[in-house]
């Protein structure tokens, strides 16, 4: 398993696989610093990452999954907050999200980088960490906890309509293989 965005465009980069499935930033930057990578196909409208709250953090700060998005996210606030691996595409958007919601991801939240759903549901599970951003099957199975709550990315009304994910390769890798 490569584990994330930043491993699977290494891979793509280096002629390690051939195609990988990534979050539309990587190829964006890709592109952006001159690699030959090229989007064959786009799937996702929109992140389908989630972040999840333990139950008893859930509880201090009163918030269920009932309660609004600003809600939620305000009750991140002091907060240990596990994530992916700096850069990739869920450690983005999560940051971007809280910030763009007024939290200070230096000051108001404590962001533990664990690099991978393998990582950061057992440290949720052992409340190592209060609250996670990840991606499917992690986050279900954290959510899934009697009194957790899930923020659902989709509802970001900024990131509505984009084109989140797809299919990339190189443009070398399509000159050799026109079939």
């Amino acid at each position: 398993e490569l584990g994330g965005g930043t491993n699977l465009f290494t891979a793509l980069a280096s002629g390690s696989v051939a195609f990988t499935q990534l979050g539309t930033q990587h190829g964006i930057k890709a592109v952006g610093r001159g690699l030959d990578f090229r989007g064959i196909y786009g799937f996702s409208h929109g992140p389908n990452e989630f972040g999840v709250i333990s139950p008893e953090a859930a509880a201090a700060a009163g918030v269920t999954n009932d309660s609004t998005l600003a809600e939620k996210f305000e009750a991140l606030r002091g907060l240990k907050i596990g994530t992916g691996r700096p850069g990739s595409t869920t450690t983005t958007l999560a940051i971007g999200a809280m910030e763009q919601r007024g939290i200070d991801t230096e000051s108001d939240v404590e962001l533990v980088p664990l690099g991978s759903g393998g990582a950061l549901l057992p440290a949720f599970q052992a409340r190592e960490i209060d609250a996670f951003f990840w991606i499917p099957p992690e986050t279900q199975i954290a959510g899934a906890e009697a009194g957790a709550v899930m923020i659902d990315f989709r509802e970001l009304s900024e990131l509505a309509d984009i084109n989140w994910a797809g299919y990339m390769t190189t443009d070398s890798y399509i000159i050799e293989h026109p079939d």
